[in-house]
């Protein structure tokens, strides 16, 4: 039983660290974007 637990900790513990990534790599590329657009809006003006 310890081995199925431990087991299922790890597994939550990767589920969570892939999600928390994908989540924070999302926001970069959302903040680089409008980063993006505000510069080439500003450069055309």
């Amino acid at each position: 039983m310890d081995i199925v637990k431990n087991n299922e900790g790890v597994w939550i513990s990767t589920k969570l660290f892939y999600i928390v990534g994908s989540l924070s790599l999302l926001s970069i590329i959302t903040i680089a974007i409008e980063i993006a657009f505000y510069v080439y809006f500003h450069w055309i003006q």
